[in-house]
């Protein structure tokens, strides 16, 4: 958790961050790959798989792994037995943005660090176990766990209300623009990520660190 101890930025309470894409790199690709060559027809079902790890109801919490992959049996004939393909489903596949850790740390005790994610929650346990960025948010407003995921509006004002501020002083950085827009939509200040570098210019600019 943040211990510093330093002047805040007068605009902004708070600082929004996404997680994939974002704080963490990944490729959800690996995942489609892993599982496709158990199917029947892999090269059709990797095309059928596509953003597997996005699925809305899986994200939301309203469908669980098993159900998952009693779906996948159905539909592509997937081989693996359950404890198999829950293993495989935890692998990683996501690594550290770099230069996120320094960015993150520079922003902590300035403003509250809110996470806010589209995840499910057996990949959130890997992400856990695996990335130490994660010592630098003071809240994690997650979408398996409200049951909504962005772009819905509402979860965006869950996260300001998670950071105990308004929309509008809230700073929120994604990498979809269809999750910045709507998050302008509520008010708040967003910056669609393409790198870290340009994001600390932005943060900057806004006096944030």
């Amino acid at each position: 958790m943040p211990t510093a101890s330093r002047a805040v930025c007068e605009r902004f309470d708070a600082i929004i961050f996404d997680l994939f894409g974002v704080v963490i790199s990944f490729d959800d690709g690996l995942v489609t790959g892993r599982l496709a060559k158990y199917c029947t027809d892999p090269a059709r079902a990797f095309i059928a798989m596509k953003d597997i790890v996005s699925d809305g109801e899986l994200i939301r919490g309203k469908l669980s792994l098993s159900g998952l992959y009693a779906r996948l049996v159905r539909d592509h004939g997937l081989s693996l037995n359950m404890t198999a393909f829950e293993s495989l489903w935890r692998e990683p596949y996501s690594k550290s943005m770099p230069g996120m850790h320094e960015l993150l740390q520079g922003c902590a005790g300035r403003q509250k660090i809110v996470l806010l994610s589209n995840v499910d929650e057996h990949y959130w346990k890997v992400i856990q176990s695996l990335h130490d960025e994660l010592r630098y948010f003071d809240q994690f407003v997650l979408s398996w766990e409200l049951g909504r995921a962005k772009p819905e509006q509402e979860v965006f004002a869950r996260a300001a209300e998670a950071a105990g501020t308004e929309p509008h002083r809230c700073f929120f950085v994604d990498d979809k623009i269809e999750n910045t827009r709507a998050a302008a939509l509520l008010g708040m200040h967003t910056h669609l990520f393409a790198g870290v570098g340009t994001l600390r210019e932005a943060l900057s600019r806004e006096r944030i660190i």
